[in-house]
C-alpha cells in the first residue's frame, strides 16, 4: 500500500483542492494511507485563527496515523509521541536543513523552517513512500533542485498533490 505523508500545506480543511480531494477519497476507500507528523500538529496548534484552526485540526484527525518525530528542544511538546535521537539523528536533520535552506545555518532557522525539517525527517524515519506538499519553494525548489537532492541523498520522493495523484495511479494501477 502506498503511504503518503502530508505536509501542513496539504491539510485540505475546506476541500477545495481537487487533487487532495482525490487522494483523500482513495484513503477512505482503503487504497492508500495518509499520515502526518507530530510537528505538523504542533504547527497547526500555533497557526491560523479560529475557526480555520479547528477545521484543519479536524481534517488532520482523519489521517490514518500521526508519526512520532524526534523531540527538538523548543519545538516539540512533552507528553506527545516523540522519540529521542542521537548524534546521527542530529546529523540527518542538519543535512536536510542544508538542502531545504542552503543559505541559512541550522542555528539561524526560524520556527517554521525547523518544523519543515522535522516533518521531512519524520517521513524519512518512518520510511513513508511520498512526501506531499504545496510548498514547492521550500521542498521542491526547481532552481535549486531540492526535491532531486532529497531523493538522491535520502531516497525521499517529494511531490505536489497533482504529482502524487499520478504516482498513486501508476503505482496501484488505477485508470484515469
Amino acid at each position: 500500500m502506498v503511504i503518503l505523508t502530508f505536509d501542513t500545506t496539504c491539510i485540505n480543511a475546506k476541500g477545495k483542492n481537487r487533487e487532495l480531494n482525490q487522494l483523500e477519497a482513495w484513503q477512505r476507500e482503503g487504497l492508500i494511507q495518509i499520515v502526518s507528523g507530530t510537528s505538523v500538529e504542533e504547527e497547526l496548534l500555533q497557526a491560523d485563527s479560529e475557526p480555520f484552526r479547528t477545521q484543519r485540526l479536524q481534517k488532520f484527525g482523519t489521517y490514518d496515523d500521526v508519526d512520532a518525530g524526534y523531540w527538538v528542544l523548543g519545538y516539540s511538546r512533552l507528553g506527545k509521541s516523540t522519540m529521542v535521537g542521537d548524534d546521527s539523528t542530529a546529523q540527518e536533520m542538519e543535512e536536510i536543513a542544508h538542502i531545504l535552506f542552503p543559505k541559512c545555518p541550522w542555528q539561524l532557522l526560524n520556527k517554521n523552517q525547523i518544523r519543515d525539517v522535522m516533518v521531512l525527517h519524520t517521513h524519512l524515519t518512518h520510511k513513508r513512500d511520498v512526501f506531499v506538499t504545496l510548498n514547492t519553494k521550500d521542498f521542491i525548489g526547481t532552481k535549486e533542485m531540492k526535491g532531486q537532492l532529497l531523493n538522491e541523498k535520502f531516497g525521499i520522493l517529494v511531490m505536489t498533490p497533482q504529482e502524487a495523484v499520478a504516482y498513486v495511479r501508476d503505482t496501484i494501477g488505477l485508470k484515469q
